[in-house]
């Protein structure tokens, strides 16, 4: 046999093999993620591709999408999280060089950044702010597996999706996000503070229970003017409903009136929040404004 027709007979043998070795490569082999596809394009298993708003200078931050769809900016505490990311990248390299962010809940553990000392293991760890994590938040993102010792410390994390605490004590001024829709808010702070609602949206849902009784009220305000409908709170045993239906823009846990456990639930139909509060005495809940 010739070396011509040797060459091809093996000729489809050879092309296979290639194909096959191609394939291999673009999967990564086992055991292995590749990061190579762009945000913004078909399906990602592991990790995505994309560019830092910023200067990186921290390394193992959690993230979020950024202004444009393929980049990424340093997650807060109630942000919608993507990742975190363990590259750096300077300031003159921002728009040039691309940034692997590896998504939370898949893949290996995760390194993050601790905003406190952390000398426990195995207790969940919340988004905190400026990208990294703390012992208590609104938004779990896993369990952690290393100790920190102080606030800056790197430590190991079995990272989740993130999910919602459904909980929080709070004992100052909030904020309070759509992100959190479904929380329950412990108020504890003798001296009072204001939470302000997000922006009506419909399905948004919220409750509010006193945990400390306020010598100073707690206010729970609203973004928009004349937009909280509900029954202030009536004498234990009567019907609310016979104080009247009152519009207002806050609701307040009157200071020397409202007792632990009185509580508020706010709802929004996309328009309004409509309230209905449930308290130990006459007056311990008020609609204003």
């Amino acid at each position: 046999m010739n070396s011509l027709l040797l060459f091809l007979l093996c000729l489809p043998l050879i092309l296979a093999a290639g194909l096959m070795a191609i394939i291999a490569l673009r999967r990564g082999g086992p055991g292995q993620v590749t990061y190579g596809a762009n945000i913004a394009e078909g399906t990602h298993e592991d990790g995505l591709t994309g560019y830092a708003d910023a200067a990186i200078t921290t390394r193992h931050l959690l993230y979020k999408r950024g202004v444009a769809a393929n980049t990424f900016a340093v997650a807060g505490a109630d942000d919608v999280i993507l990742g975190t990311i363990a590259d750096e990248v300077a300031t003159a390299d921002i728009a040039a060089v691309p940034v692997t962010l590896q998504l939370l809940g898949k893949g290996s553990t995760k390194r993050m950044v601790a905003s406190e000392a952390m000398a426990t293991t195995g207790v969940p760890v919340f988004a905190a702010a400026s990208g990294k994590i703390a012992l208590a938040g609104a938004r779990q993102v896993g369990v952690l597996l290393t100790t920190a010792a102080a606030d800056g410390d790197v430590v190991e994390v079995q990272d989740l999706l993130p999910t919602s605490a459904g909980a929080e004590v709070v004992i100052t001024t909030k904020t309070i996000t759509a992100a959190e829709s479904g929380s329950v808010f412990f108020l504890s702070l003798a001296g009072g503070f204001t939470a302000t609602l997000p922006a009506v949206a419909l399905g948004l849902h919220y409750t509010f229970v006193v945990k400390t009784a306020p010598t100073t009220a707690y206010i729970i305000a609203s973004a928009t003017a004349d937009n909280i409908i509900g029954y202030p709170v009536a004498a234990v045993g009567t019907d609310e409903s016979a104080n009247g239906n009152t519009a207002g823009d806050q609701i307040n846990f009157v200071a020397n009136v409202a007792l632990p456990g009185d509580s508020v639930e706010v709802w929004s139909d996309g328009t309004s929040w409509f309230a209905k509060a449930s308290g130990k005495a006459t007056g311990a809940i008020t609609i204003t404004g």
